[in-house]
This record gives C-alpha cells, sequence and structure tokens, in this order.
C-alpha cells in the first residue's frame, strides 16, 4: 500500500499491481533501477542480493580454526589503490567459510601483513592471483606462495560462485566485501568465466 506515496507513476503511467509484478520478474538492481531512480553499479548482480544475504556466516564459524587448517590469500585492487588479505576453512559439515582478515589503502603493507598473519594463525598455505599487482608482491612475500595462473583462476572463480549460490560458501559482513560482491564482474577467458577487477565497479 506505500507505492502511491513512493512511486510518482502510480494512477498516471503505472499501477501498483504492475509494479508488483516487475518486483518479481525482474532482478533487484533492474528493479531499483526502473522503479527507485537508484543508480547500480552494475546492470545485473552477478551475485543476487538474497543469496549473499543468505550465505552470512555466523560470529562463531568466523572463528579463525586450528593452525594448519587454513588458507591465507591476498590480491590488489585493479587500480593499486587497496589491498586486502582473506581467510577461507573448512567447517566441520564441510561447508566453506571466507573472512576478511585485513584491508587498507594502498598494498606496499601486504608483506609484512602476511608474515604478521602467518606468525598469528599459521595458515596451511599461502595463496595468490598470478597477475595484475598481486604479482608483484608476491616476491616480497617472506613465505611460500602459491600462484595461481589464468587455468586455474577461471577454475576457482566458477568453483566460488556455484557453491555460494548453493549454500556451500559462507561470508562475513564485511563492508567492502559486500560491495565487492555487488559489483561483482566476470570475463570470458578461454570460454571460461572469471572476476575481473577492471570491470568489477
Amino acid at each position: 500500500e506505500n507505492w502511491p506515496h513512493f512511486h510518482p507513476g502510480i494512477g498516471y503511467t503505472t499501477d501498483a499491481d504492475r509494479i508488483a509484478l516487475a518486483a518479481q520478474s525482474l532482478s533487484r538492481s533492474e528493479f531499483e533501477r526502473a522503479y527507485g531512480n537508484r543508480r547500480t553499479a552494475t546492470r545485473r548482480r552477478l551475485i543476487p542480493a538474497e543469496i549473499w544475504t543468505a550465505t552470512e556466516a555466523t560470529p562463531e564459524q568466523l572463528a579463525l580454526p586450528e593452525p594448519g587448517q587454513w588458507t591465507l590469500a591476498y590480491d590488489v585492487s585493479f587500480n593499486r589503490d587497496a589491498a586486502a588479505i582473506v581467510g577461507a576453512w573448512k567447517l566441520p559439515d564441510g561447508r566453506t567459510v571466507t573472512r576478511v582478515l585485513e584491508r587498507r589503502p594502498g598494498y606496499s603493507w601486504l608483506p609484512a601483513a602476511v608474515t604478521d598473519w602467518n606468525a598469528r594463525g599459521r595458515p596451511a598455505q599461502i595463496v595468490a592471483d598470478d597477475g595484475g599487482a598481486a604479482r608483484e608482491v608476491t616476491p616480497l612475500i617472506a613465505h611460500p606462495v602459491r600462484t595461481l595462473g589464468g587455468r586455474a583462476f577461471a577454475a576457482a572463480t566458477g568453483n566460488y560462485l556455484n557453491r555460494l549460490e548453493s549454500g556451500e560458501i559462507l561470508h562475513d559482513v564485511d563492508a567492502i566485501y559486500s560491495t565487492a560482491a555487488e559489483v561483482a564482474a566476470t570475463r570470458l577467458v578461454s570460454d571460461s568465466p572469471v572476476f575481473t577487477r577492471r570491470h568489477s565497479a
């Protein structure tokens, strides 16, 4: 019953029933752009908002596990203005948790921070993309780093999206992580979708 107060086209160019039908048939970003006068970062969310909300981890699930039971990963933004360290681990029920451990402007801080997290939590492995600015950081990391080439990165992208949709991957509620999920985009590499830094905005 709030639509007549919210949408100026009610009674002129449309009606509440048509808007309700649009809400059911359009994606959230398309609906907000068409009826809410809201600019959206991407034309259609790669990761639907309802899936992102449904896969939020609890505080208990976000507790860092025992040494050797988790993976540390780091990456740098496309324009090199920020970087992040993320942890991932398996829960007893088989689901995977992803948690932003640290994020800051720039990326010169990464080598020292990775060393710090390695000492604090003793991950089983440290992983990074073998491309972009992350590739510049890797030689400076004082610990072995497993790097992912294009084919492995494509497989990881598909695995993440599929398992997130099925509820097998959970995440924390970090604001930047949520924003990244909202604007995430992919590009095709050898007919496989991979996350793209350039177009995820």
